[in-house]
């Protein structure tokens, strides 16, 4: 989870804390939210792509029921 993520317990320790494998696991972490929220970020954008696509069908079909 996201409580994984935090850094104020890593801060306290000081510097030395965030030597070796413990930073390269934060960085990981952090790294894995990072692409979820980019794969989020597409998806959504398909998403209103879509909406957007059908908006505008929706749209000619009613203009061209009102030309019949």
């Amino acid at each position: 989870g996201l409580d994984s993520l935090r850094t104020n317990k890593l801060e306290h320790g000081g510097e030395n804390v965030w030597k070796g494998n413990v930073y390269r696991e934060h960085k990981r972490k952090v790294g894995y939210v990072e692409d979820d929220v980019k794969g989020l970020s597409s998806l959504m954008e398909d998403a209103f792509e879509d909406y957007s696509n059908t908006i505008r069908r929706l749209r000619a079909e009613k203009q061209s029921y009102w030309i019949i």
